[in-house]
């Protein structure tokens, strides 16, 4: 063991080298002031990036993480024995040393350390920006006295390169294909759990990667282990040009899906109008290879593959032993799937987020339960008819036929009733007799993605998928796939989260790689998440893919706005309003065009204008979203009378989000009809239980009142009252809610009220 460093800081006292490796040393140390130990890392940093400052934005990232499987990093420190990170010591055994001294585990215990992994990797690619591990593994995992993991190791000694992240190392067996360089995938790609043919491994070269070992892990001399930014690059020397795909990552597709070569389709976005031939010349100009979320994912498959066998999976880019193949072993099915769709060696065939992942671990009894049940009624299946063909002959097998025939005719009529059912029995009837079909799932889908209900659409698609997978579909039946995830994207859109509804565009052009909508509202998706060069890019080659004038121009209106050209924007927006056919484009450019005045404060009788027309022009199911943008311009203008009853009628029309509630009191308020807005807030409070917002906002409202008093009169008990279970249930919020500043004001308010003796208490 080396000599132990001193540091200049006295608050740290180093007492032991826990290990080293090529890019890091990691010390025990106790922190004097906290009472405890904590972990200090020191970081080699050769490129001088982390002394100068540059690092300090990841580091504040990170010491604002907090999760109960996650480390507290408490500092970052700069010493003249090098750079540290000080981290919450966590007690216990990493599952590296757990393995080395050949303990197995049980199933039922590896899933429920997988869905606290699950949870903490949702958490970290949940942050803005995206936070991603980049090197989970046995060695970086945790088991802590009480049972429970703790994914560790957070290394910022991040090397930045024209405004990427490099990550520059891996770990063999649990580094995703992706990290080995950009290696054209093998034409048939079968899945881990899947016998794979042989000769099908493309070749890995290893001469840029330079390995060292320590305790058998593999290390690299600057290895990556927590980064921050929505994708990392591996930057190879040629600049970075490529399709579609490469925009947000491959576009994801659902098992099976194969392009019209049979090969599974990978291509750029000229390669989805019908040039396989392109495609591969868009893999050869791929020279940058970028990891996001999912490339976690594959090292989180990686590492419950060898906690389950106890055998380290073999390199990605090779032939990784299925799981089935460890007959010795009991594995349930739906756990084999999901560790199965975590390593596929295509990014596009995995999980597509670790929410989703999450997800499927946490609903895994059901999937349990779907397989079993698929699994007695074909045993089932296969006797019958055997009795049946034995006994009746070629008679029963018409009836059989005749009576699936009606079954079909049955389902195909429910799924028409869908989208007028607002029971949903046609839906659940629909299901009950074709669990497996896709058209049910297809129709339900849309009928969510509506005003109020966009929630619901994205979380009913993640559930549906979720079920779905325990089937495989033939390629026409992958068009459907399609356009669910298309739909998962307009909710997205509509809720404004840009960057998922990318993702699920994506999936949607990877099942469904001829609709050119999917193009164009990727393209204003990446627009939204600022890619516009990328954008524009794109807009060039879908142009020749049979979009018309509307869409063109939506998309070139979109782009302008995003450059700040108003008036160029403008023009493009009313020309799709005069010109368009489909309701949904001109919707989206009434909207657009309404945000290019918005920017214009002296434009705002003309926003008001535009935005009444829409109100006659588009159906009623637009009218919502219209009205609550009219309503909003319409307080700008000052006009408070008619933004209220706006509101209102929003309100009882049925179908209105918290926010346009919560809009109605605030108005009120506004105005001073202090009773109305009372009203608004504890049907809120009523209707939100749980919600801290509508009692801060009756605690603001009583301090204004309060305020209107004079100093004998004033009675702020009330108010306190509110505030206290404001503060209750704001402290039960989930784990990794941002801080909400109009509750920081309310405490530094009720906090002056008590120390100026207007409160004598006040329950914290």
């Amino acid at each position: 063991m080396s000599l132990l460093p001193a540091l200049s800081d006295p608050a740290y006292r180093i007492e032991a080298e826990l290990g080293s490796g090529g890019g890091s040393v990691v010390y025990k140390a106790w922190h004097t002031r906290l009472q405890k130990s904590v972990v200090l890392k020191r970081i080699k940093d050769e490129s001088g990036l982390i002394q100068s400052g540059l690092q300090r934005g990841e580091a504040d990232i990170m010491k604002n993480l907090k999760h109960a499987y996650l480390p507290q990093l408490y500092d970052f420190l700069e010493d003249s024995g090098g750079v540290y990170t000080v981290m919450e010591f966590i007690p216990g055994h990493s599952f590296a040393e757990l393995l080395r001294e050949g303990r197995l585990f049980a199933q039922k215990d590896v899933v429920r350390w997988a869905e606290q992994l699950a949870a903490a990797l949702a958490y970290l690619h949940g942050q803005d920006p995206i936070v991603l591990h980049s090197d989970i593994k046995p060695a970086n995992i945790m088991l802590t006295p009480d049972g429970n993991v703790c994914l560790i190791d957070f290394n910022i000694s991040l090397v930045l390169d024209d405004g990427y992240t490099q990550a520059l190392g891996l770990s063999h067996g649990y580094a995703s294909p992706e990290q080995y360089g950009p290696l054209e995938l093998p034409k048939t790609q079968t899945p881990v759990g899947s016998r794979r043919p042989q000769g099908d491994a493309a070749p890995v070269n290893k001469a840029s990667y330079a390995i060292t070992e320590l305790n058998g892990e593999t290390f690299n001399s600057s290895i990556t282990d927590l980064s921050t930014g929505n994708t990392t690059d591996i930057q190879t020397s040629s600049p970075y040009r490529a399709g579609a795909q490469d925009y947000a990552g491959s576009p994801p597709y659902h098992a099976g899906a194969q392009d019209h070569a049979g090969a599974p389709y990978r291509a750029g976005a000229q390669d989805y109008a019908g040039s396989p031939d392109r495609a591969a010349s868009s893999l050869q100009r791929r020279e940058r290879i970028r990891m996001d979320a999912r490339s976690d994912i594959y090292s989180f498959g990686a590492t419950m593959y060898h906690l389950l066998t106890g055998t380290r999976p073999e390199i990605a880019t090779g032939g990784v032993k299925p799981l089935r193949d460890f007959g010795d072993i009991p594995l349930s099915e739906a756990f084999i799937y999901i560790i199965e769709r975590c390593m596929e060696r295509d990014p596009a065939k995995r999980f597509q987020s670790a929410a989703d992942l999450y997800d499927a671990i946490s609903n895994i009894h059901r999937l349990d339960n779907r397989w079993k049940r698929q699994r007695v009624k074909t045993t089932v299946t296969i006797i019958v008819l055997s009795a049946c063909l034995i006994a009746f002959g070629a008679t029963t097998a018409f009836g059989q036929q005749l009576m699936g025939s009606e079954k079909l005719e049955k389902y195909n009529a429910l799924v028409l009733d869908i989208a007028t059912d607002n029971s949903d029995s046609a839906y659940n009837n629909a299901i009950a007799l074709f669990p497996g079909k896709l058209g049910a799932y297809r129709e339900q889908a849309v009928k969510l993605c509506i005003p109020g209900s966009y929630d619901e659409c994205v979380e009913y698609v993640k559930n549906a998928m979720a079920k779905l997978s325990a089937y495989r579909y033939e390629a026409n039946e992958l068009l459907m796939i399609g356009d669910i995830y298309y739909t998962q994207g307009n909710a997205y859109f509509e809720l404004g989260d840009y960057p998922n509804s990318l993702l699920a565009y994506e999936a949607a052009i990877g099942n469904n790689p001829n609709n050119p909508e999917m193009f164009r509202d990727f393209a204003i998706a990446l627009v939204r998440c600022s890619y516009i060069e990328r954008a524009e890019e794109l807009l060039i080659e879908i142009s020749g893919m049979g979009l018309g004038d509307d869409s063109i121009n939506l998309l070139k209106g979109e782009i302008a706005y995003a450059k700040g050209d108003d008036n160029l924007a403008i023009q493009l927006f009313e020309s799709v309003i005069r010109e368009s056919d489909s309701t949904y484009i001109r919707y989206r450019a009434y909207l657009m065009c309404a945000n290019s005045y918005r920017r214009e404060p002296e434009l705002i009788r003309s926003e008001i204008t535009l935005l009444r027309n829409a109100m006659v022009e588009l159906p009623d199911n637009y009218g919502l979203i219209i009205k609550e943008w009219l309503a909003d311009a319409l307080i700008r203008a000052g006009e408070y009378a008619e933004a209220t009853a706006l509101f209102e009628e929003l309100r009882r029309s049925g179908i209105v989000s918290y926010q346009i509630w919560q809009n109605i009191g605030v108005l009120n308020q506004q105005t001073g009809d202090f009773a109305a807005a009372r009203s608004v807030y504890t049907d809120l409070a009523e209707s939100y239980p749980d919600d801290y917002r509508p009692p801060m906002r009756l605690a603001y409202l009583i301090l204004e009142e309060q305020s209107a008093r004079s100093n004998e009169a004033r009675e702020y008990g009330e108010a306190a009252r509110w505030y206290a279970l404001a503060r209750e249930l704001y402290e039960k919020r989930p784990r990794g809610a941002g801080d909400d500043m109009e509750m920081n004001a309310l405490d530094g308010l009720m906090t002056e009220l008590r120390q100026n003796g207007w409160l004598e208490t006040i329950n914290d």
